[in-house]
């Protein structure tokens, strides 16, 4: 089923492609975007088409239609809602984008925190801490809750994540910014490291001459 739809989606959007260097007829073009408007190829066309002729409001409409007809699929998903965020930063609707914002956060995460960014400067700032806390405890922000700590510079909170089994390679991340405030607990993190790789190492050594 899949490798028909990709293969429908590919001949249409080549078929879009002639169409535009052919100027084809508008009537017929229309009908062939009409007949081919459950496609994602289709409504992307749609909405950068739309765009282009300053239909702004238009654009959005088909991008909340995408969101719903592909839901199932959430790189798409993320596609439009992450252009339905730029789309409402320019026609200056800050509340449907911080929404938009908040679903995305919600569902996708935000590996480079650029969204975070986006999100917290539409936010009062005494309203901050209670939505800060709100996104750190997101299951779709797990990945990434240690460099949010760390920007909002709340160390406390930053070592007690890195401390709950999260392993060396992300407290090297942050161990020479942590150093300074808690030389003891960091000291204390890599010892227990070491010894657990020599014991690892031991009963591996142990394991092959078991095994020789």
């Amino acid at each position: 089923h899949s490798e028909r739809d990709y293969t429908l989606e590919y001949y249409v959007k080549r078929r879009i492609s002639l169409m535009e260097q052919m100027n084809s007829d508008p009537a017929d073009a229309e009908a062939f975007l009409k007949k081919h408007r459950g496609l994602p190829s289709v409504r992307k066309y749609l909405v950068q088409r739309e765009i282009a002729a300053g239909n702004i409001n238009r654009a959005m409409d088909l991008l909340i239609e995408s969101k719903e007809l592909d839901q199932d699929k959430n790189g798409l998903v993320a596609e439009y809602s992450d252009q339905l965020i730029g789309l409402y930063q320019q026609a200056g609707n800050t509340d449907a984008m911080r929404r938009e914002l908040w679903e995305y956060l919600e569902w996708f995460g935000d590996r480079d925190l650029q969204h975070t960014e986006q999100y917290k400067s539409l936010i009062p700032s005494e309203q901050w801490p209670a939505e800060r806390d709100r996104l750190l405890a997101l299951p779709s922000m797990q990945s990434s809750k240690a460099e949010l700590l760390d920007r909002e510079e709340m160390y406390p909170e930053l070592l007690a994540w890195l401390l709950n089994d999260r392993g060396g390679y992300l407290m090297d991340r942050y161990a020479d910014k942590l150093v300074k405030r808690y030389p003891e607990e960091i000291r204390t993190f890599y010892l227990k490291e070491l010894r657990n790789q020599m014991n690892c190492a031991g009963n591996r050594n142990r394991y092959r001459d078991t095994a020789a």
